[in-house]
């Protein structure tokens, strides 16, 4: 709308007075993040090609999707028929499954972070 154009013009006038910087025009990506809007103007941020390298990385295999992340009350522990899981690369994908869902999926901060807790 004309008004939210004005006030940005505003905005960035007042920003080029105190810093140097240039418009790079709409933003596409930031932070690893797709960003974009609709027609309609309702704006969305995707992190499908972030997560889906970080899939690739630790040679995960996509899952079918649950109505929840993690069912809830649901008990994580060791069994001592499994292999162990190796530390690191156990903190890398929990610590990068944290990062994504608290910047741009709060709803899913639960299963990383009881996931975090039972690789101790």
């Amino acid at each position: 709308n004309a008004i939210g154009f004005v006030q940005l013009d505003f905005v960035m006038k007042r920003i080029g007075d105190k810093f140097e910087f240039r418009d790079e025009g709409e933003l596409r990506k930031t932070l690893g993040m797709r960003v974009g809007s609709d027609n309609e103007g309702n704006h969305w941020t995707s992190q499908e090609d972030h997560l889906t390298r970080l899939a690739q990385k630790h040679d995960v295999t996509p899952a079918k999707r649950a109505k929840t992340p993690m069912t809830t009350g649901s008990k994580l522990d060791e069994h001592e028929e499994h292999e162990k899981v190796d530390q690191k690369a156990h903190r890398s994908i929990t610590g990068a499954a944290m990062c994504a869902a608290v910047a741009a999926r709060p709803d899913i901060c639960h299963t990383p972070s009881r996931l975090a807790s039972c690789g101790q």
